[in-house]
Order: structure tokens, then sequence, then C-alpha cells
């Protein structure tokens, strides 16, 4: 972990920005005032650069806008056009991939895994006939992990096989054979690796990342830099990596990230808006949550209070739509956030209520400490009053 963090550390450089609110292809460049009527950028920058937050945010690059496009470029230690790796972010990228063939009609979400990877049983006594597509990416299919992320990918890899062996391994080993499918949310990367697997059978792809650039990369035109592999220093760290995990290693660039979160925010990703919606919705609602999130022990709210966690569960109301987390913003969590944050600090979202708008902070400190998610939500509540200020005209 440690050596990851040095090899990945970027010297800061202080804070730039761009807030023309260019089009994509004029973002290079294009480096203006912030105080500009044109930048949404209003009291971000001020919050970056307090003390506390900068003890936490060494390194990062942040953007958001609306469908209009981005309004606000910051730099502050990490270039837009630089590549990073997000982590536990690739979750939504793997999700909307996979929705990507629901919608072009070669998945359907719920229909049973069996009916596209043939070991799969058809036995109705074993639970695991009874997953289905969309089980799998709201993480309630009763997969537990088997490793996954940077230090427990050994069982994984010990297979030639890739991410159809790994999917192979989860079916044998992480499933809970007294968990009901739909009943209980698992926070884990095996059920991406089986998403990822299907969707390579379907498409009849050698790789996951063939996959992404066919059905999402090259139509969104992301750049080269946007692609599922582990990096090589990872690979040193963990011996035979062989399977890259579709849960943890998308390596991208603010800009393209900011392109993908752009394009789902004006639902231009899908054909079927009915399909983008429900992307959205949260899936967990009345499931019991047996898992936690992040050293902070983040928690959804479920029919029932999760022992040991109710303060907890008040602070971070969070439930799972289809491979993003849904943040309630509101008591009935009407009024959701999308996110996917990653345990290295990335965090995208979007926000349609209010004041509607995306936004990326790109990150890469392998070792974030415990105040890190009360810090995101600062942030998040500090870019909605920028962009409300922007809208309004201010």
């Amino acid at each position: 972990t440690y050596v990851i963090a040095l090899l990945c550390r970027v010297s800061v450089e202080g804070v730039r920005t761009d807030s023309e609110g260019a089009p994509w292809d004029a973002w290079f460049g294009n480096k203006t005032d912030p105080n500009l009527p044109t930048s949404c950028c209003g009291g971000v920058i001020d919050f970056l650069a307090d003390a506390e937050v900068k003890s936490e945010f060494k390194n990062n690059a942040i953007a958001f806008g609306n469908s209009d496009g981005p309004c606000c470029i910051i730099e502050n230690g990490i270039k837009k056009d630089e590549g990073v790796y997000v982590m536990s972010s690739s979750k939504w990228l793997t999700s909307y991939t996979v929705l990507k063939l629901v919608d072009e009609g070669l998945i359907e979400l719920d229909m049973p895994v069996s009916k596209y990877l043939d070991y799969w049983t058809v036995d109705p006594e074993d639970v695991r006939s009874q997953v289905t597509i969309r089980h799998l990416l709201s993480q309630t299919a009763g997969l537990e992990t088997f490793g996954g992320g940077w230090t427990g990918m050994g069982k994984c890899n010990a297979t030639d096989l890739g991410v159809p062996g790994c999917a192979r391994l989860a079916y044998d080993i992480a499933f809970d054979d007294e968990v009901k499918p739909g009943s209980v949310f698992r926070y884990s990367s095996s059920t991406f690796f089986v998403a990822a697997a299907v969707a390579m059978k379907v498409t009849n792809s050698a790789s996951h990342d063939e996959v992404f650039r066919k059905y999402l990369g090259e139509p969104l035109e992301l750049s080269d830099k946007s692609k599922f592999d582990w990096p090589w220093w990872a690979k040193m760290a963990v011996k035979q990596m062989r399977a890259n995990d579709p849960a943890s290693c998308f390596h991208s660039t603010l800009m393209d990230f900011s392109k993908f979160l752009e394009a789902v925010y004006t639902k231009q990703v899908f054909k079927s808006q009915a399909l983008a919606e429900e992307a959205e919705t949260p899936q967990t609602l009345g499931t019991w949550n047996r898992g936690s999130f992040s050293e902070e022990g983040v928690h959804m709210p479920t029919s029932e209070p999760v022992r040991g966690s109710e303060s907890l569960t008040e602070k971070f109301r969070w439930h799972y739509g289809l491979g993003q987390w849904t943040e309630c913003d509101d008591p009935d969590c009407k009024k959701t956030t999308s996110s996917s944050i990653g345990y290295a600090g990335s965090y995208p979202w979007i926000q349609r209520h209010g004041a509607g708008h995306w936004g990326m902070l790109m990150r890469f400190e392998m070792n974030p400490n415990g105040k890190r998610l009360a810090t995101l939500q600062r942030l998040k509540h500090r870019v909605a009053s920028a962009m409300e200020a922007f809208q309004a005209g201010a």
C-alpha cells in the first residue's frame, strides 16, 4: 500500500482553474479567470484552500458542471488530463457497460445468470439459481468478496482464466447459501467479476476492457487513458496478476470521467430513458445490510436498524442503485445523489434535485484519514451552493 502511494504521489502545483465551460474538444489551454461570470467555481477554491481540507485532499483535480458542459475545472496537484486509478469508482463504469448490453438487448436485467453462464446452476433448491443481473449490479446477490482490491487478489489470480476464472471462483466459494438473492446487501468486488464475465460471454470478447471500449468508451469518445488495466506496480505487488478487476482497476482522467458523468446526467448513455432512471433508483430499500463500507462504517438505512451503527445510519444514509451509491438527501430518500466513491479518494457524483449538476473529485491517496466522507459531503454541498449561485446568475 505504501509503495503504491509513493509511486502515485504528485507534487502540488497550486490551484489553477478552467472556468470557460468550453466544449469538450476545447478544454485544453482555455484557462480563464475563475471570477468571470461564466465560472461556477464559487467558493470551492476557498474550500480547498482551507487548512483542514488541504490536510485531507493533498493532491486532487475537480470538475463540475451541468447539461451545458463543465463550468469549473480545478487542478490542484493532479492535471486534468493525467491518468489516475479511481479504485471502486470503477464499479459505475462496469455497471454502465453491462447496462449498455441490456440497452442493446444482449442481456436482460431480470434474467437469471444461468441463462448466460453454462456452469451456473438451475437447481431451484440452490439459491444461486435465483441470482439475476440486477442482483449482481445492486450487490444483493448474496456474494461475499473473495479478495479484490489491492491485497486480496491472490485467490482470484491463481487461475489463468482472468475475469471469467474469477467469476467461476466467486460462484464456487463466495455465496452464502442461507441468503436469498435480493434480501441482503453486501459491498463486494465478486459481483462485478460475474457481471463482467457475462458481458464478455454475450459479446464474445477477450477482456472486460474490450467490452468497455466498444460499448461505452468509444461511443463517449473517451481517450486511450480510460481503460481497465492493473498498473505495473500493482502487478509487481501481487504475484500472478492476471484478472483486471472490474470493480476497482479503472484508469481514467478528470476529463474523461467528466465526459462520462455529463453523458449520464443528460441521459445520453442509453437509448432507453426508463433504463437510465432505473439505474439511479435505490435497489436496496428494505434489504438488510450485512456489511460496512470504509473505516467509518457507512451503512444504508434499512427496514431495521443496523446493529451497532444507528448513529452512523443517521449520519450517512446511503442505498445502492445499479453500480452506484444512492445517497439519500431527504428523509424519504426521494431526493438522492448518485455516487461511486473510491478507496483512494476519487468521488464522482450526480445530483438532479435543486441546482442539478454532476461533479468529479479525482484523487489518489491510498491512506485517506477517517474524516474523508464528512469532508466529501461538505465539498458536495459547497459545489451545490456554487451551482445554485451560478444558475441564478449571481
